[in-house]
């Protein structure tokens, strides 16, 4: 920390003990704080006016976030299983899903950190007329003490 002192012929830099240096920032810094507590709280917009929350400024926010109709999906040979357990593994799903037609391939869904499952799955079918029973027969079953959802 340095300070400037006067002498006869002009200003020279003079050191200071470093606890004077720390008292001083200390005082400056409660200084700040006395301050910032007085001074009204600011809105966010600095231009005045309040922005509109319902409208986006992104220029992505004018695209279609989903096509079709989530109710009543049209028939694949996909099915995404949702609400199952986090102890369910893809041998549980394999063999009761296996039950109503030809697997091509199970994959649940894991947690990148942990590597837990998320509690959702998505079983591929061979065929859709499989995949179309599998769904009608399996939406509401119970496996591993929850109840299965799919779409």
């Amino acid at each position: 920390c340095l300070t400037l002192s006067f002498t006869l012929s002009k200003w020279q830099p003079q050191p200071q003990p470093q606890s004077q240096c720390r008292q001083r920032r200390r005082r400056q810094s409660q200084r700040r704080d006395r301050r910032d507590r007085r001074a009204a709280p600011r809105s966010r917009s600095r231009s005045g006016r309040s922005r509109d929350r319902n409208r986006s400024r992104s220029p992505m926010s004018s695209r279609k976030r989903h096509v079709g109709d989530r109710d009543n999906p049209k028939a694949s040979k996909c099915l995404g299983v949702f609400g199952l357990s986090l102890r369910t593994t893809e041998e549980d799903l394999r063999h009761l899903f296996g039950r109503y037609g030809r697997l091509e391939d199970v994959q649940l869904v894991k947690d990148n950190h942990t590597r837990r499952s998320r509690g959702f799955a998505f079983v591929y079918f061979e065929s859709l007329d499989d995949a179309t029973y599998a769904k009608e027969r399996c939406h509401g079953k119970e496996l591993d003490g929850r109840n299965m959802h799919r779409y």
